[in-house]
């Protein structure tokens, strides 16, 4: 028998494949490290974006020179690549944000830190960070970048359209005053003159508003922009249209009963969507019938929220016996007495008839269309509302049918307890933020 062979054609050729499998693995290995690294990059720019932001946007109230400056520390502080102070100061000066809103106004010709003052809002791109490629640069791109931008905004915390006299006492007293022929207990109120409006435009609306709707809207949402404490000695900044942190604001002579209305219980539809001020939150609510529509308003008083502390007349329980008047009367005398320690629970920050009003600096009522000088930033608690054929406090039970028209409100002036000082305290002259989120 005669043993054939035969070569086969395809003997030798599995070394080049190998060798071709491990070439197209080590691209893709190569890839994978260049672009995961890229991710850090990018990942490394937001956070600096984000932390820029933040950190600008709590000194929104201080100067615009503070916002900038924190804008740089923290965005640098929070980037993988390292700079000297020349490299750093040449990366802003190219800096370019294509993408920035007309309404963010650039700070110090910076085009990459900017700020919207009417908005509450400050914008940060971090410039272009790049790196070297480690194997991407065999294929002709020798660097990859990537930048980010990130925008903080500052919700205030709203202060409502009211006023209060200096040194006034804590306890209940009259936040709107009736006009001639209307006065309700428990204010007797003035027959002429100033009636409680107070006038700011609502910024955020470009200040086109009438003044009783922007009376409406600060009721219903607080003044949407920062107002300040007058300086001793300082210039009046007035609260015209985007006036800066305005220390001074207006008084007119107005009734606005039906304005009262809409923002406290009935809502607006300037306003679309938003309810009257009194009637949110998950409070048990009072139901109130206006014009055939029933209104839930909140039903919880203030005395609800107290905790057990040694001033005279604290004590939390014992309120549900007395009459409206003998409740009121007692919880001022609580007010009064307190001294030290805490009197509320947390959960008053979260009703809705919890608020903040501006203290004056003059003594004098106003009288007609006049200017106020901010003192202080005291907390409220809203009690009584007078309309004008009822007058309703939180409480009691059972349907209330009234009209359109609040001609009164009364409120208690809080103490500077540790939970409410905490509400009211100023940075650089403005309340503090109520809050400062990305947006």
């Amino acid at each position: 028998m005669i043993r054939r062979t035969t070569e086969r054609a395809d003997e030798g050729s599995t070394l080049p494949l190998v060798s071709l499998g491990i070439v197209v693995l080590l691209g893709f290995v190569s890839f994978a490290v260049d672009l995961g690294f890229l991710y850090n990059i990018r990942r490394s720019a937001q956070d600096a974006a984000d932390a820029g932001a933040l950190a600008a946007a709590l000194e929104i109230n201080v100067s615009d020179l503070a916002m900038y400056e924190k804008a740089l520390e923290y965005s640098r502080a929070n980037l993988i690549n390292q700079y000297t102070d020349p490299e750093w100061d040449a990366l802003w000066q190219v800096c370019l944000d294509l993408q920035r809103p007309a309404s963010f106004a650039p700070l110090f010709g910076n085009e990459c830190i900017s700020v919207d003052h009417a908005a509450a809002k400050i914008r940060v791109r971090v410039p272009e960070q790049e790196f070297t490629t480690f194997f991407i640069h065999l294929l002709g791109t020798d660097t990859l970048g990537s930048s980010a931008v990130s925008v903080a905004e500052v919700r205030i915390q709203p202060v409502l359209p009211f006023g209060v006299a200096p040194g006034a006492p804590v306890g209940e007293q009259c936040m709107a005053q009736p006009p001639g022929g209307h006065a309700l207990l428990p204010c007797s109120g003035p027959t002429s003159g100033n009636f409680g409006s107070i006038l700011s435009n609502r910024y955020t609306s470009n200040c086109s508003l009438s003044k009783a709707t922007n009376l409406t809207g600060n009721m219903l949402l607080g003044i949407d922009h920062p107002v300040s404490v007058f300086p001793a000695g300082g210039p009046p900044v007035l609260d015209d249209c985007f006036n800066r942190s305005p220390n001074t604001v207006s008084t007119d002579t107005g009734n606005f009963a039906k304005e009262a209305a809409d923002g406290l219980v009935i809502g607006s539809g300037d306003f679309p969507g938003i309810p009257g001020l009194l009637t949110r939150g998950s409070n048990s609510k009072r139901p109130i019938e206006i014009n055939g529509q029933i209104y839930g308003v909140d039903n919880k008083p203030l005395w609800d929220y107290l905790i057990p502390n040694a001033t005279v007349g604290c004590s939390p329980g014992g309120y549900d016996l007395l009459t409206e008047d003998a409740a009121a009367l007692r919880m001022s005398i609580c007010l009064n007495n307190w001294t030290a320690g805490e009197l509320f629970d947390g959960a008053i920050l979260d009703s809705p008839r919890f608020g903040v009003v501006m203290e004056f600096v003059e003594s004098t009522p106003p009288s007609g269309t006049s200017t106020r000088t901010i003192k202080s930033f005291p907390a409220i608690f809203v009690h009584r509302l007078g309309f004008t054929s009822v007058v309703v406090s939180p409480g009691p039970s059972g349907l209330v049918v009234a009209d359109d028209k609040l001609e009164q409100v009364t409120s208690f002036t809080l103490p500077p307890t540790p939970l409410i000082a905490g509400q009211t305290s100023t940075e650089g002259g403005v309340l503090r933020p109520k809050s400062v989120a990305l947006g």
